[in-house]
């Protein structure tokens, strides 16, 4: 059983095979909240047990969840728009330089 408050889990029961890697790992994916639930910041700590193993301890990861700022400067914006901009601009350099050496 899996108890992990403020997340969920978004693939691990698809199937078998969607989760297991070729190296026997096996990787589950979650998000944060849910489509009914709200996530909070704090710190959480979780439960995974497997009752069917009678060898097996209750594995408890412990994870934080912050809230996510959504202020950006204008200033940062502005700088990543003209990056941007200078890359379409090189490689729009390097394309008209590769079509005119295909003229000669």
């Amino acid at each position: 059983t899996w108890t992990m408050p403020m997340l969920t889990a978004v693939d691990y029961a698809s199937s078998a095979t969607a989760v297991t890697k070729a190296d026997g790992t096996v990787v589950y994916k979650w998000t944060v909240g849910g489509t009914d639930t709200a996530a909070t910041a704090g710190t959480y700590t979780g439960v995974i047990s497997y009752p069917g193993l009678t060898a097996s301890t209750n594995a408890t990861p412990t994870y934080k969840i912050t809230s996510a700022s959504a202020d950006v400067p204008f200033s940062d914006i502005l700088k990543s728009v003209v990056a941007l901009i200078a890359s379409i601009n090189k490689q729009i350099q390097a394309l008209q330089k590769l079509i005119l050496k295909s003229r000669i």
